[in-house]
């Protein structure tokens, strides 16, 4: 394969990229008091009969949103729900926001790349974009000089 066939393939997936949030996130939407499997969903796993397209609401950007409850109380117990978000905490400068009481503590995290709700390592979202931007315009300039 050319470097030239590279660079149009390049060029196509980063297109593509940038068209497909606009088709809408698919985020794992689920409970593990209803589902115990939603507890461990694996990274990656975009085969989970849990993993749907969000459903658009409104005008706003939909985003994954993952929330852990441990609630503290004899006999303790933890809760996962994954589920598609819509409505950003503004004053928020993480992704992850904790809420502790005497009763329960609570991690909700929100993420805004294709089933980016799954386990809880997750990669840095702005990463892909940048680095196909990146080779497209390496691309793009050398056809432009030659």
């Amino acid at each position: 394969m050319s470097l030239d066939n590279i660079c149009y393939i390049t060029v196509l997936v980063a297109v593509l990229g940038l068209i497909s949030p606009a088709l809408g996130i698919r985020c794992f939407q689920c409970n593990s008091f209803v589902n115990p499997e939603c507890a461990d969903i694996p990274v990656n796993d975009t085969h989970s009969p849990f993993l749907h397209k969000c459903e658009q609401r409104d005008d706003y950007q939909m985003f994954c949103r993952k929330v852990v409850q441990t609630v503290l109380d004899a006999p303790q117990f933890t809760r996962i729900t994954r589920t598609c978000g819509w409505y950003l905490n503004k004053d928020n400068r993480t992704n992850c926001q904790v809420s502790d009481t005497d009763f329960k503590m609570e991690t909700t995290c929100q993420c805004f790349t294709e089933a980016c709700n799954a386990a809880t390592v997750q990669t840095p979202a702005g990463l892909s974009p940048i680095f196909c931007l990146t080779l497209t315009l390496i691309c793009l300039s050398r056809q432009w000089l030659s």
